[in-house]
């Protein structure tokens, strides 16, 4: 039995994700996971003057939920979907520099995706491991913790904060960390 708190965001319309960009809805969705371990695949959206619905169904479980997104950062704006390109360029350069061995170049591309789309939980996730592969490991805890508050059912970000807490000494946390990133994948392989 896997013993998580999951808060979903974004479930009502008074819970409203904040987006800085108009794709960043999609983004988020297909970020997320289910309870069950499963992936969330979008149905429809509609327009709420300033907030935008999504309704979702899981593709393992089949539960559909909404998710909420507050527009009011874009709805006058623009230039959102040039926005979303920007950072889009700046996440995936990021990535490369960390595919590359070149962390530290990533670490201030991947701070400004994660202060510009702060749910952006990937954004976080990814800068922690840069600034872990940098031996950062103070500056990558409250990286790596943000991203396991936005991504609770990620397996990957619990396993970037247990090694982070593992670096730092913190052990008991760190093994708290990798059992729930080992109970998580079983849960995906279970769905």
């Amino acid at each position: 039995m896997l013993n998580v708190l999951l808060v979903e965001r974004g479930a009502r319309a008074d819970d409203a994700i904040p987006v800085a960009s108009w794709p960043f809805c999609l983004v988020y969705l297909h970020t997320q996971r289910c309870a069950c371990g499963g992936n969330w695949h979008a149905l429809t959206h509609s327009l709420h003057g300033r907030l935008e619905c999504h309704r979702a169904i899981c593709e393992g479980c089949k539960t559909e939920r909404d998710f909420w997104f507050d527009l009011s950062l874009v709805v006058d704006d623009p230039n959102g979907f040039a926005r979303f390109e920007e950072l889009r360029g700046l996440f995936t350069e990021g990535l490369d520099y960390i595919e590359s061995g070149e962390a530290f170049r990533a670490i201030p591309l991947l701070s400004e995706v994660a202060a510009r789309e702060p749910w952006f939980g990937l954004a976080w996730l990814h800068l922690g491991i840069a600034q872990m592969l940098g031996e950062q490991h103070l500056e990558a805890r409250p990286s790596l913790e943000q991203a396991v508050g936005l991504l609770p059912m990620d397996s990957t970000a619990h396993d970037g904060l247990g090694d982070c807490y593992l670096a730092l000494g913190l052990n008991h946390r760190a093994a708290r960390e990798f059992e729930m990133a080992v109970r998580l994948r079983e849960r995906v392989e279970d769905s």
